[in-house]
């Protein structure tokens, strides 16, 4: 319960944090315990615990993640997608 959920009460339908997509890298091997992804990087640890590695899949790079102050309702969708900024600026810190 290290941020405060468990399996039974974790929040679905709803946006809790934003962050921005600035790379994706194709996975060259998956190892195992890591994965070796194109352009020279891979990926070990935690990351490649919480994601799946598949050769062939793709790896996202995401930077400024922000938690939201409260989540937003949303209807979830299968792939990337966007959501209007200016409903969740005032909620960035």
């Amino acid at each position: 319960m290290k941020h405060g959920y468990t399996e039974s009460d974790l929040p679905v339908g709803v946006i809790l944090a934003t962050c921005e997509l600035v790379n994706c890298f194709k996975v060259i091997a998956d190892e195992g315990a890591s994965a070796v992804l194109d352009a020279g990087h891979a990926v070990s640890g935690n990351e490649y615990k919480f994601d799946d590695f598949s050769e062939g899949r793709f790896a996202r790079e995401l930077v400024n993640a922000h938690v939201l102050e409260e989540p937003i309702l949303a209807k979830g969708k299968l792939n990337l997608w966007e959501y209007p900024f200016t409903e969740i600026a005032g909620q960035i810190n």
